[in-house]
């Protein structure tokens, strides 16, 4: 194989990689969305919603190894019914919308897994790395980007 094929490639991976700071993301994940359809939560995560308490705009399951460093979100505790009620009020409130509800892994600023999310499609977030074990998330916007 070329060899300058090869660092070319490594070099425009290391500027993609480290050109990302510390920002996350996250990631479309069938098995979530299937949990959540399921009203299953993980028990190794703390639950939260953002917007109303009857019909959020997301649910987001933070691995309980790390800690959420903002007050936007309002935490649940997520029983089976708990978890039905929100994802059958969302679930609602998208079919009105003729929108998809779509289950998400969070991903660290390295690829690890953090959590999980359910909202609609097409949500611009930021997840930021605030300290060691530590996340700053933003709340997802009221309307997804491609309605505005």
């Amino acid at each position: 194989m070329n060899t300058d094929f090869i660092i070319t490639a490594a070099a425009v991976v290391a500027v993609w990689r480290f050109s990302i700071g510390n920002y996350g993301r996250i990631l479309p994940d069938n098995e979530i969305t299937a949990a959540y359809n399921a009203c299953h939560s993980d028990p190794q995560c703390s639950y939260f919603i953002s917007g109303p308490d009857d019909f959020p705009n997301a649910i987001m399951g933070l691995d309980k190894a790390f800690t959420l460093d903002n007050d936007l979100w309002k935490s649940v505790d997520p029983t089976q019914e708990k978890i039905k009620n929100l994802v059958d009020n969302m679930t609602h409130r998208a079919a009105e919308r003729n929108e998809f509800l779509q289950g998400y892994a969070v991903l660290d600023e390295k690829g690890h897994t953090i959590g999980n999310w359910f909202s609609l499609t097409g949500l611009d977030i930021a997840i930021k790395r605030s300290g060691e074990r530590s996340f700053m998330i933003t709340t997802p916007p009221i309307e997804p980007r491609h309605q505005r």
